[in-house]
């Protein structure tokens, strides 16, 4: 059995509402995107985009 954890994160709520806009009428989660990235950080080793 698969165990979860919860991953939270702070940002201005200015952008977070925008993000939230932006990803849902691509019909698509901030919990994916999330979720989505960090799969592709442990698969690649690496971030896919500068910081």
């Amino acid at each position: 059995m698969k165990k979860y954890t919860t991953v939270s994160a702070r940002i201005d709520s200015e952008k977070a509402l925008e993000a939230k806009a932006i990803l849902q009428k691509k019909g698509v989660s901030v919990s994916i995107v999330i979720r989505s990235l960090l799969i592709q950080i442990t698969e690649t080793g690496d971030v896919p985009f500068k910081i």
